[in-house]
């Protein structure tokens, strides 16, 4: 994992067939919704797609072109959910809710990664902060996805993301 000096401050714009991530202003991922739930998007060229299976013991995946890179680990009944990818990595998924709404996704050494919380400073909004990865890379593509597929409702149920406006 690649260190950053400064996290790296993400913007969610939310539009009625996904999302777009900016970083100061400039489009990084396209987040698409597409037919039975799935999540499409693209990445140096190759298409990825985030899927939900099962109803009992509903399993999400990140797969490119038909492989998984991103899939859940077998957890206790009471453990945290953990993410493992196709690279090695292995991240916990926790949410907190103080006191609003935050979720962080955390390495194995339990350092935060990425984080979203909803905020009310300046207007309702979702803060995103980016610890130690370029936005760029996949890893923080693949998290950012993740992210989107798990608080993408609350994001939206906050009207606009980050205070802006749904856009068609």
């Amino acid at each position: 994992m690649e260190s950053r000096e400064r996290p790296t401050l993400l913007q969610w714009q939310p539009h009625q067939q996904g999302a777009r991530v900016l970083v100061q202003g400039e489009c990084i991922l396209e987040l698409t919704n597409a037919a039975g739930g799935d999540i499409r998007f693209t990445h140096a060229g190759q298409p990825y797609t985030l899927r939900t299976t099962g109803a009992w013991q509903p399993r999400t995946v990140i797969l490119r072109n038909g492989a998984e890179v991103l899939r859940p680990v077998s957890t206790g009944l009471f453990e945290r959910e953990r993410i493992a990818l196709l690279d090695g990595g292995e991240h916990t998924v926790v949410w907190t809710n103080a006191p609003l709404v935050k979720l962080s996704i955390r390495t194995a050494a339990d350092e935060e990664v990425l984080s979203l919380r909803l905020a009310t400073e300046g207007g309702v909004h979702t803060e995103t902060v980016l610890h130690g990865l370029d936005p760029r890379e996949e890893r923080a593509q693949l998290l950012l996805a993740y992210a989107y597929h798990l608080f993408g409702g609350i994001m939206r149920g906050a009207g606009g993301g980050d205070g802006l406006p749904l856009v068609s």
